[in-house]
């Protein structure tokens, strides 16, 4: 408690915060984090960039300890899957619809003051690169944008001291079925487990690793 209320009087830097945060293996369940920094996390995720700015995803939070259980086995059984306060499923679409591409331009017009009809000839040019894609070229690159949403998480929540750890090792399919997925459009992508750290997770004491600087940027 005394290191998050002294990273909070910090306000630490980027660099530091990510200095901070790891890959939480051992969450404390009794540990729920507070609706208003889901919030916050919501609306940093909410910012993340995207191509065209479509935001080809949706991701649940689910805190419902029923289909957490339900979801550990097709998780390989990592624990974090339960233990963690949230669970954020990242789900890319399957297909992007013209429906969606006007919804989505016509709310941007609507937002950004501007006639929807100004938006129609680029709308068009969007389209016609999404049809370009095979349904699997599709779901490619409706997941790298759902990736993006998943880094925001990442790094905007040390800001509030709270532990995170992307989880890649489950079964989609499993997920999709329990979830009801498939009659949304929707695929599950990437898992993230959100809460607090436990002392008995032995990773928060190991020196920070990556690849040093002279190895990796040329």
């Amino acid at each position: 408690m005394l290191v998050f209320l002294y990273l909070e009087k910090k306000k630490m830097s980027v660099l530091k915060l990510m200095e901070w945060r790891y890959a939480t293996k051992i969450f404390d369940p009794e540990k729920i984090v507070p609706q208003e920094d889901i919030e916050y996390l919501k609306k940093c995720i909410r910012l993340t960039p995207s191509s065209y700015g479509l935001q080809p995803y949706k991701i649940q939070i689910i805190t419902d300890a029923d289909t957490k259980k339900k979801l550990l086995p097709y998780s390989y059984n990592q624990r974090q899957v339960v233990e963690a306060s949230h669970l954020f499923v990242f789900a890319n679409f399957t297909e992007i619809s013209d429906e969606y591409l006007e919804y989505f331009y016509r709310l941007k017009a609507k937002v950004q003051g501007k006639k929807f009809e100004d938006y129609i000839p680029y709308m068009k040019k969007v389209s016609a690169f999404i049809k370009s894609l095979s349904p699997e070229k599709l779901l490619e690159y409706t997941a790298l944008q759902t990736y993006m949403a998943l880094e925001t998480l990442l790094i905007a929540a040390p800001e509030k001291q709270i532990d995170t750890c992307a989880i890649g090792g489950f079964m989609p399919d499993k997920y999709n079925e329990i979830l009801g997925y498939p009659q949304k459009n929707l695929n599950a992508c990437v898992v993230a487990a959100v809460g607090y750290r436990s002392p008995e997770d032995q990773n928060q004491y190991l020196p920070k690793f990556r690849i040093p600087e002279e190895d990796l940027f040329f």
